[in-house]
């Protein structure tokens, strides 16, 4: 099994904050909204959905135009993917393991704790 390690790494900082943070017994609300952690309006939930659909759709598309060739090369980076079957469901899995394995560890960091601490 592969463990997200660039998550959990990433994350460290915020665990550190936010158990520093409750030891000096600040409200759960204060100490992630300090580290971005916000809720904000449903109409951004809403079109961060509507985004998140059309983007995933121009994504599939686009590499419907790629090559099989080229999929199968051990030098391209998606080549980890390449035995899948391509359909809509296998594009959906990858794109959520993706953003799970490396884009929500950025985000807690980047823009959670460090863009959190520095403001």
């Amino acid at each position: 099994m592969n463990m997200p390690l660039q998550l959990i790494l990433l994350s460290i900082p915020s665990v550190i904050y936010i158990a520093v943070q409750k030891r000096r017994e600040k409200k759960w609300g204060e100490v992630l909204g300090q580290i971005g952690w916000k809720r904000s309006k449903l109409k951004y939930y809403l079109w961060s959905i509507g985004v998140v659909i059309l983007v995933a759709t121009l994504g599939w598309l686009a590499l419907q135009l790629v090559p099989q060739d080229v999929l199968q090369d051990p030098n391209v980076s998606i080549s980890k993917y390449a035995d899948m079957v391509p359909s809509v469901a296998t594009f959906l899995l990858v794109w959520l393991r993706e953003a799970i394995y490396v884009a929500l560890g950025e985000e807690i960091f980047f823009r959670g704790f460090l863009g959190g601490c520095l403001t």
